[in-house]
């Protein structure tokens, strides 16, 4: 497509003073061919902009162009006009020179409008300052490249280009005194041009335009870096020119996306504000730091102190396999045990965190243990790190790049314990380790994105504690995993402020897995089939959703194979709790497998059948205990011998039942019964089977605060009556109450 020419005229005026004459020219560009749309790419000017015009034995004068593209020209009284004009002036060298002698200058710098330069395409125009001619007939003498951007990163305030040849300083005007004149390059060295933003950028942008004025010749790549204002590299690109020959008046386009790679930064800490870094170093590490990533000092002292300005950085690294000794006390790190890093105003945190294991050779890698093959040399790499630090954020450019190797014991617990940490950094690992994420992102109020979790096979305590009480946190992570390890769940989600369940697909438990996980949370309602494994392990959901004020429908328990306290206080406290779950028949139980399950379950109104015939000490201790609601409860208690308080506080406080279960045992444990219906107030009616007499030893309270009037079925095989001495009381049988012979 042509460039149309200015065709505008100009009022010719010549001033005859003795000292100096002003000339009125026109500037016109010559139509040139171009791979460009005037949408693309202007090879043009604008009012304002300035041109050099050179005089034989005055060098150059900058004049500007007005709106018609005229501009005016200065000469002494006795100087011709002649040389040539050059557009931008900018590019203009300050000698005079002959018309076999002009040189170009492109420059190694511009300055450029935060949002990119869009059409402003500053490309070289010479024209032949002919004396006899009042018009100036522009050429361009260079080509161009428009570069479009995309990923540039938040905070970008210098882009740097590099075309693999020399595209900025001197070059010498071939054809100077013919109407297709150039400049062209070979060389294959030279300084990148840089194209410096009026303002820093506020936010990622795609898009970015940048015109770049280049010699003629062919080029094949092209490379740019993104840099701060301190001049940090932030992120970079490479591309291949797939048109690469440019001529005089010619175009090319390319685009690119920018990246950063993580794995090549070292674990950097950028001001926002000013303030003061601190890294407590109990252990007398030594540890590497550097201020531009380049000169490195060290300091194995027991705290180290860095002042930042805002925008500075402060780049880590060190040949230390673990920061933390794994002592632990109260479930935190023993004080004196751990490196921290503490600040007195936010900053950004990124690069890569093996720069403090590897050193100077971290560059590029990714695994944590791995590298030597010996797990134990990290184990608790990084415990506590940035623990109790307030002032973390993310940068918007890097992320902070931990391990996606097989990882090691405790290796990240505590690493941001009681931060202000919004979103998480990515745990993609798959191979996880005893503690590797212990109590990692612990009260961190303001977490609301958790990180992708795509391990299948769990370790030990591996997620223990890691979310507990992060308030915000209301979308769990997936948990894929089918194989499950000891406390592997436990407290996960303790007090977050979660509202929906992950899908749980193990079907194989193992001790505490389940354990509190999802204590004190918003969860409203969760599916029927969440859990539906058929064997259980120790302690596996004790707990599991207590404390929740939401839940009404408790999710299907198929397990026919219980372990001790597998159940344990497992609803306790879900105040709104109505309907119980479905609950496989079980004839055998195990040690407090019941105990305190739906305990403070005020909503409940139904109790789920309860058919085991063998018990074991507390199976159904305060199972329903304080389940104000509760009136349709069990039948029949078929189990015949008794259990140590295998049914103490049962029924306690359930102030709506009138009539107990049938109660088939005859012979009686420690506490077995203690307190069972303590504070049932309606309660008139009870029929156990006891061979022996109640007594402390195994009915200690169980009908206290019952109905003062009421009638108690016993066995009728049973000595114990009120004519053979028997004692009444609360411990017993109520003062007021008729003892008849139970109907068997």
């Amino acid at each position: 497509m042509g460039i149309a020419a200015i065709a505008a005229a100009c009022t010719h005026e010549t001033n005859s003073s003795p000292v100096f004459r002003e000339e009125a020219l026109h500037a016109r560009i010559a139509s040139t061919r171009t791979s460009f749309s005037n949408s693309a790419g202007l090879f043009s000017w604008s009012k304002g902009d300035d041109i050099a015009v050179y005089r034989t034995t005055n060098g150059y004068e900058t004049t500007p162009l007005t709106e018609d593209g005229c501009f005016n020209v200065h000469l002494s009284a006795t100087e011709t006009r002649d040389g040539f004009a050059i557009y931008p002036a900018r590019i203009a060298k300050a000698e005079s020179y002959s018309a076999s002698s002009l040189t170009i200058n492109l420059p190694t710098e511009y300055t450029i409008p935060s949002e990119g330069m869009g059409e402003e395409a500053p490309l070289p125009m010479i024209a032949i300052n002919d004396p006899e001619e009042e018009d100036l007939l522009f050429h361009h003498i260079g080509g161009l490249l428009q570069l479009t951007l995309n990923s540039v990163p938040y905070e970008t305030a210098i882009l740097s280009v590099d075309l693999g040849k020399r595209i900025t300083g001197d070059f010498t005007i071939s054809n100077p005194g013919s109407y297709i004149p150039q400049i062209s390059t070979d060389a294959t060295a030279g300084e990148n041009v840089r194209f410096i933003l009026d303002i820093p950028l506020s936010s990622p942008r795609d898009g970015y335009i940048l015109n770049i004025p280049i010699p003629t010749g062919s080029f094949s790549d092209v490379s740019v870096q993104a840099l701060d204002f301190k001049n940090n590299l932030l992120a970079e690109g490479n591309g291949i020119l797939s048109e690469g020959t440019v001529g005089r008046a010619e175009g090319i386009r390319a685009s690119l996306s920018l990246a950063n790679d993580p794995s090549l930064i070292p674990l950097t800490i950028k001001a926002m504000w000013a303030g003061t870094v601190t890294i407590d170093n109990p252990l007398g590490l030594t540890i590497e730091y550097s201020s531009d990533n380049q000169s490195w000092d060290s300091d194995n002292g027991s705290e180290l102190s860095f002042s930042l300005e805002r925008g500075e950085s402060l780049f880590l690294r060190g040949n230390n396999k673990t920061y933390a000794t794994g002592e632990i006390v109260d479930s935190k790190p023993k004080n004196g045990s751990y490196t921290n890093i503490r600040s007195t105003a936010p900053f950004y945190l990124y690069g890569n965190i093996l720069s403090l294991t590897e050193g100077a050779s971290f560059a590029g890698k990714s695994d944590l243990a791995n590298e030597l093959g010996e797990t134990e040399l990290y184990a608790y790499a990084f415990a506590g790190l940035f623990m109790n630090n307030p002032y973390i954020q993310w940068n918007p450019s890097f992320p902070l790049l931990l391990p996606d190797g097989i990882l090691s014991e405790g290796c990240f617990s505590w690493m941001f314990c009681n931060t202000n940490i919004t979103t998480a950094p990515a745990l993609p690992s798959t191979t996880l380790s005893p503690k590797c994420y212990y109590y990692m992102f612990e009260k961190c109020a303001q977490l609301s994105t958790a990180p992708v979790l795509p391990a299948t096979v769990m370790a030990s305590h591996c997620y223990d504690h890691m979310f507990f009480e992060c308030k915000h946190l209301t979308t769990p992570p997936a948990l894929p995993a089918t194989t499950l390890a000891e406390a592997c769940y436990k407290c996960m989600f303790y007090s977050t402020g979660l509202t929906s369940v992950p899908s749980l697909p193990a079907s194989t438990m193992e001790k505490e897995c389940y354990m509190l996980m999802f204590d004190n949370t918003n969860i409203a309602s969760v599916p029927n089939d969440l859990l539906q494994s058929t064997e259980l392990a120790q302690n596996c959901y004790q707990q599991m959703f207590s404390g929740n004020r939401y839940l009404a429908n408790a999710p299907d328990l198929p397990a026919t194979q219980l372990a001790n306290d597998c159940y344990r206080f497992m609803f306790s406290s879900c105040t709104a709790l109505v309907n119980p779950p479905l609950m496989e028949e079980t004839a055998v139980l195990t040690r407090g497998c019941y105990c305190g399950m739906f305990q403070g379950c005020s909503n409940l109104t139904t109790a789920p059948n309860l058919p085991a015939t063998t018990l074991e000490d507390e199976c159904y201790s305060s199972m329903f205990k304080s389940c104000k609601k509760l009136e349709t409860i069990p039948a029949v208690l078929p189990a015949t011998t008794a259990k140590k308080e295998c049914y103490k506080s049962m029924f306690q406080d359930c102030v709506l039942i009138e009539h107990s279960p049938i109660i088939r045992l005859e012979g009686l444990a420690e506490n077995c019964c203690r307190e069972m219906f303590s504070g049932c107030t309606a309660l008139n009616s009870v029929t156990a089977m006891f061979l022996d007499a109640p007594q402390s030893d195994y009915t200690l309270q169980w009908l206290n605060g019952v109905a003062s009037d009421g009638t108690f079925y016993k066995n009728p095989s049973a000595s114990w009556n009120s004519a053979s001495g028997f004692t009444r009381g609360v411990t017993t049988v109520p003062s007021g109450w008729d003892i008849e012979n139970a109907s068997l």
